[in-house]
């Protein structure tokens, strides 16, 4: 777990960042110290240092900050932080991760919770499955109406607890009150199994700190220069988009081929090295300009709705990152994202020198 430590200690520093930018909009919202009341029949995202939502989502919250607290209602809640409290309402399915993570009783999960902290504390009950990892969880509350499944140190039950479905958990863990509970099923998992839990764990985590660091990142650069995602707004024909892909292409190959070109010659050695690593910087941020002509695409179906740099962003971001997940399809969308990044890169230098 020291490496969920690490990912969060960085989250909460890089977090800091965007306090400067103050970007604020009615679906979204970046700044220190944040609160969110009324309600919103949209998904919103929000990222900073201190966050407090009341507010009463109709889609889906997403949260990154340093202290995070939610006591409002959503549909779906995607919450990554250093220290989380839950005292509100999910109706269906919540994904946390955190340092120190609390659902305190008088909050309520509809469906499931995947849920990964170095301590977390569940005292609500539960109406769906629960999948649960860290160095301490403790499941101090009455019933779970579901399966569920615990990787951990230490691992503390609630006397009396009722689990309506089967109770896993690794066989290592140091654990309190098993025999005080009741469940349709207990199993201890192998070690050989606990690597595979661990290694889908490792996978939902990077992907939750991926969106949230991704899209910190995009929001700084279109501070830093406002003009840098309005590039291709108007350029969102398939024609141009394969345009983009195609000329992403050739640099993809062409461009780490010519630094290796110039390193083997002593003058070039600083050039070439300069060049692979601004290779390496733009393979990153292929995926922000990526997600935000998907953002751009998706907003574009809901004509009642006000869309913004911003907002396009943080939708395609999340998209791009959760289709990237599926098998094979995931891994060319991948690759068909970097495509178009870099030849939007190429594309739009080539043509701010050619207007200048």
């Amino acid at each position: 777990m020291k490496r969920i430590k690490e990912l969060l200690i960085m989250l909460a520093i890089m977090l800091f960042v965007p306090v400067a930018v103050f970007a604020e909009d009615k679906y979204f919202n970046v700044g220190d110290a944040i609160k969110e009341v009324g309600p919103l029949s949209h998904s919103y995202f929000s990222a900073g240092n201190t966050l407090n939502n009341e507010m009463a989502v109709d889609g889906i919250l997403f949260s990154a900050g340093n202290n995070i607290t939610v006591d409002g209602q959503s549909e779906y809640g995607m919450i990554a932080g250093n220290t989380i409290t839950v005292n509100g309402k999910i109706l269906k399915d919540l994904f946390i991760a955190g340092n120190q993570v609390t659902i305190n009783s008088s909050a309520e999960i509809g469906r499931d919770i995947f849920g990964a902290a170095s301590n977390l504390v569940i005292n609500s009950n539960i109406n769906g499955n629960a999948f649960l990892g860290g160095e301490s969880v403790t499941l101090n509350c009455n019933s779970i109406k579901g399966d569920v499944s615990v990787s951990a140190g230490t691992i503390t039950l609630a006397e009396g607890l009722k689990i309506e479905g089967t109770f896993k958990y690794n066989e290592d863990a140091n654990i309190a009150n098993l025999d005080k509970i009741s469940a349709v099923k207990i199993e201890k998992v192998a070690a050989e199994d606990i690597q595979t839990q661990k290694s889908l764990g490792d996978v939902a985590k990077s992907t939750l700190f991926g969106i949230a660091s991704l899209i910190i990142v995009a929001y700084v650069l279109n501070w830093l220069s406002p003009k840098l995602f309005k590039y291709g707004e108007d350029r969102i024909s398939f024609k141009e988009i394969a345009k983009f892909a195609g000329i992403g292409l050739i640099s993809l190959i062409c461009i780490p081929v010519i630094s290796i070109l110039l390193m083997v010659t002593i003058i070039g050695l600083p050039l070439g090295i300069i060049a692979l690593v601004c290779y390496a910087i733009l393979v990153y941020l292929s995926g922000a300009f990526t997600a935000k002509l998907i953002g751009s695409l998706v907003m574009g179906l809901f004509k009642s709705v006000k869309s913004n740099v911003y907002l396009d962003l943080a939708i395609g971001i999340v998209l791009l990152r959760l289709i990237c997940l599926i098998p094979t399809v995931g891994s060319i969308i991948g690759f068909l994202s970097v495509l178009y990044g870099l030849g939007y890169v190429v594309l739009g230098i080539k043509n701010k020198k050619a207007a200048k």
